[in-house]
């Protein structure tokens, strides 16, 4: 009886035991289960706030901002600066004044930012109109009222920095574009005239250069910087070009001294000095005329020392002197 009793204990022990720890490991498993399902819908719940998100940017109200071309414009001077930026690229930029005649530009799908300088028409009551089409065919429109002698103009410490010198001797023009972010394009244009470019040839070029030689008289020269983030920079001024005369002194059979002076825009006065004589050709001169462009001067010389001393002025700069001299013994 007692081993029956102790073989039913025993049983009755192990039975509450095995039944708690089954409970247990089923509150282990539902645990784990609630967790990834947690986890579970903590992703789709991204998912579906990114989808959400997604569509809402492509309802109408948000393309007309998003999906579109960017276009701005500037007023330098007598210049619009037109820059178009569209990250999917611009298939074609139309501008016109007014109700004048369209002038289109194709791109062929170009992602770099569309610069253009357009000359201001006279009066203060111009419309300068842009239209812009993506390479996805998404199409902005812009106009914006520009007077010629409004005094609007656009400042951006970000631009690049221009600085431009002038050779009086060589009569070269020197222009230097800088930026940190590095350069897309450098530019300049004489008024009413084509751009001519200089374009980066490394990545993140910081500096571009360009040599100009100056036309003659005085004209207007704009200059275009643009960075690789589609800043620009325009600097305009008004440059006098202007050519030296050309002095040539000889001794021919060791007895005649020759001198040729040249210039294409006349003579205001040339004084020429041999060994103490003086010529003087100006506006007293029986044979002087504004039409002559060229001087010769033939005189014989005496064996020795010989000095020579030329002082011209000319019609295109009456108030300058350029001075030749000469030495030679005979």
């Amino acid at each position: 009886m007692n081993q029956i009793l102790s073989t039913e204990t025993y049983t009755s022990q192990n039975k509450p035991r095995s039944n708690f720890n089954q409970l247990v490991d089923m509150r282990k498993i539902i645990l784990i289960f609630s967790v990834l399902l947690i986890a579970f819908a903590i992703v789709i719940g991204i998912a579906i706030l990114y989808g959400t998100l997604k569509n809402r940017d492509k309802k109408p109200g948000n393309t007309e901002e998003l999906n579109k071309p960017q276009i701005s414009i500037d007023k330098i001077g007598s210049l619009c600066v037109v820059k178009v930026v569209y990250d999917e690229g611009l298939e074609k930029v139309s501008y016109w004044w007014n109700n004048e005649d369209v002038n289109e530009i194709n791109l062929n799908g170009t992602t770099n930012p569309f610069i253009k300088n357009i000359d201001i028409p006279a009066g203060n009551n111009n419309v300068l109109n842009i239209r812009a089409v993506g390479k996805d065919n998404h199409v902005e429109e812009f106009s914006k009222k520009i007077g010629k002698d409004d005094t609007i103009v656009s400042t951006n410490a970000e631009k690049p920095e221009i600085t431009w010198t002038f050779d009086s001797e060589t009569k070269e023009i020197t222009i230097t574009a800088r930026s940190e972010k590095g350069l897309m394009n450098l530019s300049y244009q004489w008024e009413n005239e084509d751009v001519h470019t200089t374009s980066s040839n490394t990545a993140n070029q910081k500096e571009l250069r360009t040599v100009v030689q100056a036309k003659r008289g005085t004209n207007k020269i704009y200059i275009t910087a643009t960075d690789i983030e589609g800043n620009t920079q325009v600097k305009e001024d008004n440059i006098a070009g202007v050519l030296a005369p050309e002095i040539k002194m000889v001794i021919e059979d060791e007895q005649t001294l020759k001198i040729n002076i040249k210039h294409d825009k006349g003579f205001k006065k040339i004084a020429i000095n041999v060994n103490g004589d003086e010529f003087v050709y100006d506006e007293n001169h029986p044979e002087y005329s504004i039409e002559t462009t060229e001087i010769n001067v033939s005189k014989t010389v005496e064996q020795g020392e010989l000095n020579v001393v030329v002082s011209v002025y000319t019609r295109e700069e009456p108030d300058k002197e350029y001075y030749e001299q000469g030495h030679a013994n005979i």
